[in-house]
Order: structure tokens, then sequence, then C-alpha cells
């Protein structure tokens, strides 16, 4: 899969981690640009965009108010200028904490995604995927915290390795900035953020900003690392933003099979009219026996699977292994609300935790599901009552 990453002025292509390609775009030239890259590598592109294009927000609401997108709708709307009927956007719903969800929004720039949807249609070209730059960088954070990450001129809130609010600095990063993030990470989810950090390193380790109680730490992030591993392909609506760039719908549009059907009927008379004769009148034609194709239907699962928190370990180091778990549990209906890498790489054999409160049924149909090569081991000891996940998974080398 080819990586097509838009910033404000290039258009950047990868493949295999690799740069291949770059050209600067504009409004203007952007189908013919597109045009180039199509015929030079590939009709189908994994995009992703600057987050001078797309922003990314949350908010803490009522887990009622987060199971409809009508509603999420109806709640984020008056928060933001764009107007989210009139361009693309998702949400992801990020945690659970005492009744409410974390509900993540990310929605693309209307006048930028009017341009842009022009210029894939016209130039037929397959968008796989797209998401914000600040997704990728989020991936390999530490989970479960609320983290201040500035990487060059972007500022993200990170939690539990999902952007939750983002902002483009235009200027070298102030105080005032680091202020306006703290105050709204207080106002929107009664937290401060729990960490600190910078990258890449630069000149701005000699600045001196204040963070209260906390110490900024310096890091390097990988953001190509984020786009290459991303799993943010699959999953529910609640658990994945999957933003789409849908087609305009084109008027009086004709199709030209329609053209073709005179011509068939024109054959199919003529062959009556002038077609051999049967010698016996009395012959019975032989029917055609018309053979259906029939799809098998997967088979459906006995219990409602869907309702238990899953979290999905990658115990080999394996790139990939994760997602490839995910798509099996996906396929039995279960429902995968996050992915990270275990404590270690040493897993031998696939292991099944889950609580107590998870029915002995449900756990047949995951080790079935799951059987491979060897069944996967189920952990003696359960998930204790406070713990975040009914079922937690961890992959193994077999």
């Amino acid at each position: 899969m080819y990586l097509l990453f838009i910033s404000k002025n290039n258009l950047e292509v990868f493949k295999n981690k690799q740069k291949v390609s770059e050209i600067s775009w504009t409004t203007e030239n952007l189908t013919q640009n597109l045009l180039r890259l199509k015929t030079t590598f590939s009709k189908k592109f994994r995009v992703i965009l600057a987050d001078d294009f797309i922003s990314v927000t949350s908010l803490l609401l009522a887990q009622k108010e987060a199971k409809k997108r009508t509603s999420i709708q109806a709640k984020f709307q008056p928060t933001i200028s764009e107007d989210l009927s009139q361009t693309t956007w998702d949400y992801k719903i990020v945690a659970h904490q005492n009744g409410q969800s974390l509900v993540q929004l990310i929605y693309v720039s209307k006048k930028f995604f009017d341009v842009f949807r022009n210029a894939v249609n016209s130039a037929k070209i397959k968008v796989d995927l797209l998401e914000s730059f600040s997704t990728t960088i989020s991936r390999f954070l530490p989970a479960k915290k609320l983290i201040f990450l500035h990487y060059q001129d972007l500022v993200v809130l990170v939690f539990n390795q999902t952007p939750i609010y983002s902002q483009v600095v235009k200027k070298k990063l102030t105080q005032e900035d680091i202020d306006h993030i703290f105050t709204y990470s207080k106002q929107c989810f009664q937290v401060l953020p729990q960490q600190i950090l910078f990258a890449p390193t630069g000149d701005i380790a000699f600045n001196q900003f204040d963070f209260g109680n906390l110490q900024p730490e310096y890091t390097s992030v990988d953001p190509l690392k984020g786009i290459i591993h991303s799993v943010n392909k699959i999953g529910t609506d609640a658990t994945t933003t999957r933003l789409e760039v849908p087609q305009k719908n084109i008027e009086n549009s004709f199709p030209k099979w329609i053209l073709l059907i005179p011509t068939v009927l024109l054959i199919i008379t003529g062959f009556v009219v002038f077609g051999p004769k049967s010698t016996n009148q009395n012959q019975i034609n032989p029917a055609v026996t018309v053979t259906p194709t029939v799809t098998a239907a997967p088979t459906p699962t006995p219990f409602n699977v869907s309702g238990f928190k899953i979290k999905v370990l990658n115990g080999t180091g394996i790139a990939g292994q994760a997602s490839e778990t995910v798509k099996l549990l996906e396929s039995q209906n279960f429902a995968v609300q996050n992915t990270s890498n275990a404590a270690s790489y040493d897993f031998t054999q696939t292991q099944i935790e889950t609580k107590k409160t998870v029915p002995s049924e449900v756990v047949k149909i995951l080790t079935d599901t799951l059987t491979i090569d060897s069944p996967p081991k189920i952990s003696p000891k359960n998930l204790p009552d406070t713990s975040e996940f009914d079922i937690i998974i961890t992959t193994g080398k077999k």
C-alpha cells in the first residue's frame, strides 16, 4: 500500500518506509498531480492529512449520548466552527469513566475537503484510509496517560494513544499556547496533562516553560512507524475513526449499458422468428437448469459478544500480528477497544485472560476463533473486577 501524506504545500509518497516521491501542490494543480501519482505508483492510496486540514477535539458525554451518531453531532456542533453536515467526520470513544464517555471527534475542513474530493474523484483515486497526522504520532506513546506532545509546529493532547485535541502553532511555541491547552484540558476533562513530551528536541529544549509540577521530557517520534502499523482501519464505529471520501452525486447520469438493450432484443427476436424449427411437435424442450451460487453465511454466535470490552496485546513483536487477531475476533462479532504491545515479546502461545463474569460459552467461542496452529492458553487467574477490559488477549508465536 502506498502512503500519501498531504502537508500544507507538498504531496509525499511513501512505500515500505521509504519516501519515493515529493511534489508541491496547489488547489489548481491537485487533480493533475494526483493523476501523475496514479500513473507512476498506484490508483489506491492511504492518505494522511496534516492537521492544517483536519481537526481533532473531544468532549465528555453521558454514555447514552455517546451511543448515536446524531446525538454526538448535536453535542459537538456548537463547539466547532465547521458545519459537520457539509464535510466528512467521524468519532471514537476513547475511554469510559464515572458514567461518562470520552468521545473524540475528527473532521476535515470543508474548504479543503471540497477541493480534495473533487480532485480524488476526477483522478479516479481510491482512498483506502483518511486520517490525521496527529493520529499517526500518537500510536506509540504511553497508554492510559494524558500527554501533552509538541512535535514541530503541532501541539497535541493524547490519551490512551489517541489524539483528543490538536492545534497547529502558527509561530514559535509560547507560554500562552501552553496555558490555553492546559485550560482546555481542565475545563473539558477535569484533569491536567500527566506527562510533557517534546519531539524532536531541537532548540525547544532550551526554552523555559511553566508546566506546574511537571518536568518536560524529550523523545523521538517516528510518524512513519505510526502510519505503517496503524490498526485504525478496522473496528466498530465507536472504537475507530474511519473518514471516507464520498463521491458527489452526478446528475443526469445515463448508464451506457442501457444502449445495449435494443440490440439484445433484436437478436432474440431474430432467433425466435428465423431460428431452426423442431421436427417433432410433441417434443418437450429441455429445461435450462440454473445452478445458483450459494454464499455461505457466517455462523452466528449464540451470544451477544459485542458487549465485552477486549484488548489485544502483541506478545511476539511481529508487526501486524495484533491486527490479524483483531480481524479474527471481529469475524465473530467481538468488538476490540484497544491494541498495544505486551510487556515482553516472549509469548510462545496465545493467552486469554477474562473476568469471572465472562461466560464459559464466550471463552469457548474465543478459543475456537483463535485456534489456528494450536489452541490458546486460558489463564487460570481471572482479571480483577476493576480492570477496564473484560477480556485481554496476548498473541503468541504459534
